[in-house]
């Protein structure tokens, strides 16, 4: 080989090699398409309201609105207001609202979220919107999510009311929580994270969404960025850094530049690769071309920005965009409006884009922050809309607060201009390029290319005419389908030219359907805004062509349509507003038209703020129930506070949530124990004005202030709060400390030979109560009592451990003292039966407990002779007959004549259930009252509460469950089971049960004859057109209830009937059966009689080798056998039980063997070994909720059913028999920790007939997951459709 041969070669290879190269800087950066934006900014709404405040050049800076200090109230934030700072900045209204039920999310939660979240899933949504991408086509999709903010600054502002709200905090309050709800909430399977560079923190995470666009780990991306300056104290101390503008404006490039001013705002894009929004013809509002990141490093401090690094910054950018810097037209700047900063941003934006500029070919500059101040970790986002907006309309919006040019910045040198007024946006090249920039001030940059859309890059139409158009519309509430209709009004009226076909082709496949729709035959853009006004005027008027359903009834099998051959445009619409799910792609296949701009689902807003409160320094005895303390104060009264709510002493209830005088007493012992070094104390002139309450899920404050008067004395007044209204004052009286010492009366055998008349515990709460009195558990003390006319002696019970007596200062639990205001009822005439209350006591005297309360003696003063008020004195005894108390003038006043009867009345606990009126009345009156009580429980309004609803939908957690269960047990008098709580029955399922026991007449309506009906058979509705019957099988541990709801999504020609198993439930009674072939054969004779249809038989896990064992011994005694069995999470019955084995061994390494469990070994469980019991249970899938109390709560109970189902499983030996004549079907699930999927397809070998499997992407309770119960339904319904066809045909 020559020299020239090997030159020739050499040559060949650098030039392969130079054009791989170019081939790799070609794809450097994949061009990425924005298709989709929404923005909130002060009065700008949308990124069309934002564009108009653009191009009118408005500034929305003001000084803080008072509605942030009323929003604020209960923190230190108004005490610390300054008065001689404005607060200037860009404020967004009402960020105290939020549309919680759109988005599923509970009231309670929503009160607990950080507004940054809330507002910030509420834009996220637009821009998916704005996109054309469904919540259908979003769910299980690989979108990215990339968010921007700022840490809370409202988590710690908040108190704990309850412990309901535990979990609320955290997770409402999260930045992660940001971006990871939205990923939630709509099903996004692909990246999520939250991104935090300060400043700078939106532009890359743009950037970062690209990258990961390119490299293929997302399909599209969501981008979202979000600001709120919620505490002026923040401000205050940045105003002090000298960092803000004392003038109240961003004067970027100015000689008046004096700082930044803050805003506040949120910002969404959805990213696309430019190549495949073109294929899917999606709208662009700009392509991203390239962009560059760095950092400051080493300069002369943390903050002081890096001019040099800035220029490499610029460079890398450019070159990552494969553009030429002279070709760029527009560069939105970071441009904070700082007097030395701006000119080093210039600097180097001229070194790179402006340097040997042609005079006619200018770089124009600007700061969107000079309309809506610095969003910080949303300003680049804001930058980024504006640009894209900005390159799509072709024009440049003014700069504002611009006069004198900063002395430090050469603009003529670099022919960078800035726009006073609206400006024509030049094409140097082929197509107009911009710049965004952003600088963190921590010395974080980022720099993005964009460019418009090129006109041979336009999507083609192709349009296709027809006479008449199908306008469709949807809402998630009939309220926001009535706000569409309006905004659809106003956007016709003003946009008269717009394409009907284009509009309905858009809103067919380019918008979510929600259930509340509309729909319109029309044939011209006027004829729909006529009959769209007709309707805003009155939604009921009849229309024709006009397609509304206002008498929304759910749709348990909604029709699907795919074939629109035979099916003309108005039985269309028909079906369409009654659910019909509807493939609109199919339906607008012969036709494309271009994306529209559409008017925005509209917000039902509704107030969700918590109230804020902060703690003093004082410590508080973490043991005394009351947790009270004493608060500092430079006045001469000593104040004390003690905080109440029913969670931490539930024994409020006790007394229909109203505190009772023995509170107050024990609130005064505190105050003396504080005061003096023994607890003794006289009152004199107590008076009660108001009662203080306490309901369920409310933290109360209570205050007793206590000052001196002129002669030295000693006077208290009580006031309460509950976060939200003023202080009410309820009692007042005078103190005097070191009373005389203890005294003793007469003896017991004394007093009772003047007390001839002697009554039991039995009939001395008998009086009590049918007085309309409470008579709670810490308030019943009296064990037997004697009497005469005027005299009363009663012996108390003994203490339960359980009311921590000795936890209080008097040493004594304060409903002793309630229990002597008790006796006096004793005393009254017989005809006197309305409830009193106490409304003053003369003289009150107490001693100290030296030993325990034993006796109370009354004597009655005075009765007035209508029972309108009586006065009497009592006195609390020890053992030994010596006085631990004494009470002289208790006046009581008939309750309906005190001011406080309405609120009194309203919240007692006791509901008298009118058993006389019809079943109907009586049922919609238990449904109101169980509503007005589960909206408390909820926190929600009662308007927002269905009767029909699960209270799993209403945000139930363990300790709402027990309340609820609380309210039903004591007001209702009937006995609910956790289990079946746990299942999240509705109100109106809770009316049937409560009624199914304590009514006694027939209803009016009577159901279906349910003669098969047995205890075996549980939430059965009855079909009277079935053709085959669904036996469901529980499983492990489970009841019935499980399958509660699957008859509403089965077509009527199916009857579900839920086998409920002994010792669990409505059966919780009955001892759990633990030997396979008794329930098999009890269940063979019990379901027998409702053999009389083809039926099937489905069972989930443990109820799958029921299932299978039942049809087997059905087949050996010639009963009548299943036409197919649908086997669930459960493994071939040949294959021992891994998991049991594996989940014995793990509690073995706890020192807990499963089967030794008894019930007396159960209850000495500790909590550690609950809460381990709840976590290896949860591991293994066989519960699964997220609160881990209501786990734990749910294990006490579920662990003997469950040992009896494990000890069938355990001692199970499979019997070889011939397989099965009949078809099954297996569903599975890929993640099960319990079954592992290649243990199920050995159920294949068990049936002569095909198997089917049917796997999906969850664990071991997959059933209980709303979207797979729905699969799993489908399937089933599928199979014995097929069955039922081929036996009408045969």
């Amino acid at each position: 080989m020559n020299d020239t041969t090997t030159l020739k070669k050499s040559l060949l290879m650098i030039q392969k090699l130079k054009k791989l190269l170019q081939e790799q800087n070609k794809h450097l950066f994949e061009p990425m398409a924005i298709i989709g934006m929404s923005c909130r900014l002060p009065t700008a709404n949308t990124p069309q309201e934002f564009w108009e405040l653009l191009c009118q050049g408005k500034n929305v800076i003001s000084s803080i609105p008072n509605t942030r200090w009323e929003l604020l109230k209960g923190t230190r934030e108004p005490e610390q207001r300054d008065a001689n700072l404005s607060y200037w900045g860009g404020y967004l209204q009402h960020i105290e609202a939020f549309d919680a039920y759109f988005f599923g999310i509970s009231p309670r939660e929503a009160m607990r979220m950080d507004p940054q979240q809330r507002i910030l899933l509420e834009v996220a949504y637009e821009s998916l919107e704005d996109a054309g991408l469904t919540i259908e086509a979003l769910a299980g999709s690989n979108m990215g999510v990339f968010s921007s903010l700022y840490a809370s600054q409202f988590s710690h502002l908040q108190k704990l009311d309850s412990d309901m709200d535990a979990l609320f905090i955290p997770t409402g309050s999260a930045i992660s929580m940001a971006a990871n709800r939205l990923s939630y909430l709509f099903d996004l399977r692909g990246p999520s994270l939250v991104l935090d560079t300060a400043c700078s923190s939106s532009l890359i995470a743009i950037q970062l969404a690209c990258l990961n666009l390119q490299a293929k780990l997302c399909d599209t991306a969501l981008v979202s960025a979000v600001n709120i300056n919620l505490l002026p104290s923040i401000h205050s101390v940045l105003a002090k850094a000298t960092m803000l503008s004392p003038t109240g404006q961003c004067h970027t490039f100015d000689a008046n530049a004096d700082g930044y001013v803050q805003g506040e705002g949120a910002g969404s894009i959805v990213l696309k690769p430019l190549s495949q929004a073109l294929k899917d013809q999606d709208k662009i509002y700009a392509v991203i071309m390239g962009g560059a990141i760095n950092q400051d490093g080493k300069t002369n401090g943390l903050t002081a920005p890096n001019g040099l690094q800035q220029e490499h910054l610029l460079r890398s950018a450019y070159k990552a965009a494969q553009t030429d810097p002279a070709d760029v037209a527009y560069i939105e700047c970071h441009g904070t409006g700082t007097f030395l900063g701006d000119p080093i941003e210039i600097q180097a934006l001229g070194e790179i884009v402006g340097k040997n500029r042609a005079p006619e070919k200018p770089c124009w500059i600007s700061s969107v922050k000079t309309n809506v101040g610095h969003l910080e970790p949303a300003a680049g986002i804001v930058s980024i809309i504006k640009v894209a907006l900005a390159l799509k309309h072709g024009f440049i919006p003014p700069h504002l607060n611009f006069s004198q040019a900063n002395p430090h910045i050469p603009f003529e040198r670099y022919a960078l201009r800035i726009p006073q007024q609206t400006e024509q946006l030049p094409r140097y090249g082929d197509s107009c390029i911009a710049g965004v920039s952003g600088f963190g001030f921590g010395g974080a940059n980022a720099h993005l290319v964009l460019r418009e859309l090129s006109l041979h890059e336009q999507p083609d139409s192709a349009p296709v005419a027809r006479d008449n158009e199908l306008f469709t519309i949807s809402a998630k509430e009939p309220a926001a389908l009535s706000a569409l209709i309006e905004r659809w009004c106003a956007f016709l009226n003003n946009k008269p030219e717009t394409n009907l076909a284009q509009l309905c082709y858009n809103l067919h496949v380019r918008r979510s359907h929600y259930v509340h729709r509309l729909a319109i035959i029309t044939d011209s853009v006027a004829d729909l805004y006529q009959k769209l006004e007709a309707l805003r005027v009155d939604p009921h008027r009849q229309q024709e062509h006009v397609f509304i359903n206002h008498d929304l009834k759910k749709s348990n099998n909604p029709l699907s349509i795919s074939e629109f051959v035979n099916m003309d445009l108005s039985l269309l619409a028909k079906n369409y507003i009654n659910q019909a799910q509807v493939d609109w792609k199919k339906f607008e296949e012969e036709r494309i038209y271009m994306p529209l701009d559409m008017p925005f689902y509209p917000w039902q807003h509704k107030v969700y703020w918590p109230s804020f409160g902060h703690t003093s320094n004082a410590r508080v005895n973490p043991s005394y129930p009351m947790r009270g303390k004493t608060l500092a104060s430079p006045l001469a009264a000593r104040q004390f506070e003690f905080v109440f709510d029913t969670q931490t002493m539930p024994e409020i209830q006790d007394t229909f949530y109203v505190l009772h005088a023995g509170y107050y007493l024990e609130m005064l012992a505190y105050a003396t124990q504080q005061l003096q070094s023994t607890v003794s104390f006289n009152v004199q002139q107590l008076n009660f004005l108001s009662p203080i309450l306490v309901l369920d899920g409310k933290t109360v404050l209570v205050h007793l202030i206590i000052e001196k008067e002129e002669h030295n004395g000693l006077i208290f007044r009580f006031f309460s709060n509950d976060g939200k209204d003023n202080w009410i004052e309820h009692a007042t009286g005078a103190l005097a400390l070191n009373t005389s010492p203890l005294s003793q009366l007469a003896s017991k055998n004394e007093l009772l030979k003047r007390l001839p008349a002697s009554g039991t515990q039995e009939s001395f709460y008998k009086r009590i109560t049918g007085m309309g009195m409470p008579a709670g558990d810490t308030i019943r003390w009296a064990h037997q009592y004697w009497t005469n006319d005027n005299e009363l002696f009663c012996e108390l019970r003994e203490p339960k451990a359980s009311e921590r007596g000795t936890q209080f200062i008097t040493q004594m639990h304060p409903g002793i003292f309630d229990a002597c205001i008790q006796t006096l009822f004793l005393l009254l005439p017989e005809q006197f039966t309305k409830p009193y209350i106490a409304s003053h006591m003369g003289t009150i005297e107490f001693y100290g407990a030296a030993e325990e309360q034993k006796y109370i003696y009354t004597v009655l003063k005075e009765l007035h002779p209508e029972g309108k008020h009586i006065i009497a004195d009592w006195y609390l005894l020890d053992k030994n007959y010596r006085l631990l108390a004494q009470c002289h003038g208790l006046q009581m006043t008939i309750l309906n004549d005190t001011l406080q009867i309405d609120k009194i009345m309203e919240i007692q606990s006791q509901f008298q259930l009118d058993l006389s009126l019809p079943y109907t009345t009586c049922k919609q009156q238990l449904i109101h009252y169980l509503t007005e009580q589960f909206a408390m429980i909820f926190a929600m309004p009662q308007n927002d509460i269905s009767p029909f609803q699960s209270l799993h939908e209403l945000g139930m957690d363990s300790l709402m469950a027990l309340a609820v269960i609380r309210i039903i047990e004591t007001n209702l008098n009937v006995t609910y089971s956790l289990p079946l709580m746990m299942q999240g029955p509705s109100i109106n399922e809770i009316a049937e049960y409560v009624l199914s026991s304590q009514w006694i007449g027939a209803k009016e309506e009577p159901t279906p004859a349910t003669h098969f009906d047995n205890i075996w058979i549980a939430n059965r509705k009855i079909q009277e057109h079935a053709q085959i019957r669904l036996f469901c099988f529980p499983y492990g541990g489970g009841g019935a209830s499980i399958y509660r709801e699957w008859q509403q999504e089965f077509p009527d020609f199916i009857e579900v009937c839920p086998v409920q198993l002994p010792g669990r439930e409505n059966r919780m009674e009955e001892q759990p059966l633990d030997n396979l072939d008794t329930l098999v054969s009890l269940l063979a004779y019990q379901l027998k009689p409702q053999f009389d249809l083809p039926f099937a038989f489905f069972g989930h896990s443990f109820g799958s080798l029921i299932g299978f064992e039942l049809t087997r011994y059905l087949r050996t005694h010639h009963l009548p056998t299943p036409a197919h069995l649908f086997a669930s999470a459960y493994p071939d019955p040949r294959v021992p039980s891994k998991s049991l084995h594996n989940l014995l061994a793990k509690l073995q390494q706890m020192n807990i063997n499963l089967f030794d469990l008894n019930s007396e070994h159960i209850g000495e469980l500790d909590e550690a070994q609950l809460t381990a019991l709840s976590s290896v249970f949860q591991e293994n899938g066989i519960v699964d909720y997220s609160d881990e109390r209501m786990n734990k709560s749910i294990i006490k109970v579920l662990l003997p059913i469950f040992i009896g189902d494990m000890n069938i499983v355990k001692s199970y030996t499979y019997r070889d028999e011939l397989p099965l004549n009949l078809s099954t079907t297996v569903f599975l699930g890929k993640q099960d920790a319990w079954v592992s999927p290649e243990d199920h397809f050995g159920w294949a070998e068990h049936s002569l007939e095909p198997c089917e499997f049917q796997q999906f992407d969850s664990g071991h309770l997959f059933i209980r997951e709303k979207e797979i119960r729905s699969k799993v339904i489908q399937k089933i319904t599928e199979k014995l459709q097929r069955f039922c066809k081929e036996e009408c045909d045969a």
